[in-house]
């Protein structure tokens, strides 16, 4: 009798260790995501990736929200060599739909090792990224005004 209870047990235990629980429902889904910021709402992976001027641009996609966003990560040796002479690195991250209205920024790297992402687009079909990075000269203004902000152009990255 011992042994049958013990059985019971373990059997159960073992159908509630195998037992998921379901997955939470995506914030957006496609086209619903134009627009949003990826940040809380969807996890993704990236799809694409290239070397751009002082930094990564990614195109990222979410499985569960069906969603594309661009991120760039500036290289940590360029922002230490860039902080130790007053200048921050700003970037404009964009992602589009070709043909369609793109989406810009919806975060701006400020401090060491952050990266900077686009809003999202549908990521049903083709998307694509790209960056326009800045270097604001004087960054460490006592004011706490940036200085000089001077763009080192756009780079237009991977597309998926």
């Amino acid at each position: 009798m011992v042994a049958a209870f013990a059985l019971a047990i373990v059997a159960t235990t073992a159908t509630l260790a195998t037992t998921s629980a379901p997955a939470a429902a995506a914030a957006c889904y496609g086209a619903s995501c134009n627009g949003l910021s990826p940040e809380r709402r969807c996890a993704g992976q990236t799809v694409g990736a290239m070397h751009v001027g002082d930094g990564m641009l990614e195109l990222r996609w979410s499985r569960d929200c069906v969603a594309n966003w661009g991120r760039f990560t500036p290289y940590a040796r360029t922002e230490a060599t860039y902080a130790a002479a007053g200048i921050a690195i700003w970037a404009r991250v964009t992602v589009w739909n070709p043909g369609m209205p793109s989406y810009d920024t919806a975060y701006h790297a400020l401090w060491m090792g952050e990266s900077t992402y686009s809003f999202m687009t549908d990521g049903r079909p083709r998307a694509c990224t790209g960056v326009e990075i800045f270097h604001v000269y004087n960054a460490g203004n006592p004011s706490g005004a940036p200085g000089d902000m001077q763009s080192q152009g756009w780079w237009w990255g991977p597309c998926y």
